[in-house]
């Protein structure tokens, strides 16, 4: 299994990877010190499994959760406080490492991340996971996204998005002049996207409600979709209640 390591506190960071490099079946491909470099590195590197520490500075494990889309890897928490963590995480997570921890209690966290890659076909598991990063963050929807731009990681908030379109296995992104690319399907992404927000208006565009100005007649009952910009969005008839329901 190919494992990322996240904890802010490099000693921390140390011990649970010396610990893994004695597992014949575990290769570490990465760590982060921090939350923005984790979500980074987990989109680089594609981890079949997080190790992730929850409390840290600037962005938090649950933060990270949020930025997460597409294939979403076997997410492991690791805390030092269980008054909160054990009750959040015991349900929904896949385990959890309670700081400090020996390899006995690491032993059994692998047994079960194991158990869990064996036995599940990776719909569900992806299923699992989404629906992990929805209780933990205690959000039904994402608040942001992440994004690589000219060699640089940005985080842009959900509500800056003006509209979005379908490229084969990619998004495009469109805030303000800026154009963006993320490798997500617009399916995918649309069940991230809070309806009361945003809405399909044709079978490859999203887009957001606030940022519409006007529907025009067009063509065969279908309608043009005038954002406040004065892009122009061809708005499909089987679409057609996506706005009215809104």
């Amino acid at each position: 299994m190919r494992v990322l390591v996240v904890d802010d506190e490099p000693p921390a960071r140390r011990k649970l990877m010396n610990f893994l490099r004695e597992e014949r079946d575990v290769e570490i491909v990465g760590e982060a010190g921090n939350g923005a470099k984790a979500a980074a590195l987990i989109e680089e590197l594609e981890p079949d499994v997080v190790f992730l520490d929850v409390q840290m500075p600037g962005m938090t494990g649950f933060e990270v959760l949020e930025t997460l889309g597409g294939r979403v890897p076997l997410i492991v928490f690791v805390t030092a406080y269980d008054q909160y963590a054990v009750k959040a995480f015991e349900v929904h997570a896949l385990d959890y490492l309670l700081k400090p921890f020996d390899r006995d209690r690491l032993q059994t966290c692998l047994s079960r991340v194991r158990d869990q890659i064996s036995r599940s076909a990776g719909a569900d598991l992806q299923a699992r996971m989404q629906k992990l990063i929805a209780e933990a963050t205690g959000r039904a929807y994402a608040t942001r996204l992440m994004v690589k731009h000219h060699g640089r990681v940005v985080f842009l908030q959900i509500r800056d998005v003006d509209w979005i379109k379908a490229l084969a296995n990619y998004v495009e992104l469109h805030v303000g002049a800026q154009t963006y690319m993320i490798r997500e399907t617009l399916n995918s992404l649309e069940s991230r996207l809070d309806p009361d927000l945003f809405a399909r208006v044709h079978r490859s565009v999203i887009v957001n409600l606030d940022r519409i100005k006007e529907l025009q007649p067009w063509s065969h009952n279908d309608y043009l979709v005038i954002l406040k910009d004065g892009t122009e969005i061809r708005m499909s008839r089987r679409y057609h209640r996506n706005l009215k329901d809104g």
